[in-house]
């Protein structure tokens, strides 16, 4: 008995849903990553306002809609805003050396480009530049990446489902097919939250 040939088209419209996922993916990871600019960059200068806003409002004038840049009247309240990423980076002049805080698990790229920003202010005061990291990244993400890594794996494992649910769900109703998703859905996050700090040591933040 030979087995019977599905149609070519039952074929070809199912390889097109994961070759259009494969191109909404590239475009969505290549085109946020092409070509960044800053862009209302929530940035900060410690100190006084009467030492502090001149360089900021200079700042402020020379960065254009790059940058939003304030005034915070101590380093405390610069670290509190960066540990809950309200912040970017903050300035903190001084007569010897300026100081730039960052955070680095809020986002590498963040922290270079608030570098590029705050490097001239140093300069033009003549004195170097220091960075400081108020958070710094735990032992189980040196590179600060797991974040993304793990979103990597709800994607895929939700397009994965998805593409399952159109091949062997095809001839389910609709209802069905929302239900299986649904539930596929809540199955994926939270075994993925149950394994990212259990057994990997991960907090997604």
């Amino acid at each position: 008995m030979t087995q019977e040939r599905a149609p070519l088209g039952t074929v070809i419209s199912h390889v097109a849903l994961p070759v259009l996922m494969g191109l909404i993916m590239a475009v969505a990871y290549l085109g946020g990553f092409h070509k960044p600019a800053p862009h209302d960059v929530p940035l900060a200068v410690v100190g006084s306002t009467a030492q502090a806003q001149p360089v900021a409002s200079a700042m402020q004038q020379a960065l254009g809609d790059k940058a939003d840049v304030t005034v915070l009247p101590s380093t405390a309240a610069a670290t509190d805003q960066l540990r809950h990423l309200e912040l970017t980076a903050a300035y903190v002049p001084g007569p010897k050396q300026a100081t730039l805080l960052v955070s680095t698990i809020a986002s590498d790229a963040a922290k270079s480009a608030a570098t590029q920003m705050f490097s001239p202010v140093a300069t033009k005061q003549g004195v170097p530049l220091v960075t400081r990291d108020v958070t710094g990244v735990p032992a189980s993400d040196p590179i600060g990446q797991n974040g993304f890594f793990f979103l990597v794996a709800l994607t895929v494992g939700s397009y994965a489902s998805s593409i399952a649910i159109g091949a062997a769900g095809a001839s389910r109703r609709l209802r069905d097919r929302v239900g299986i998703a649904l539930g596929a859905a809540v199955v994926i996050s939270t075994v993925g939250l149950l394994i990212a700090p259990r057994l990997l040591r991960h907090v997604p933040r």
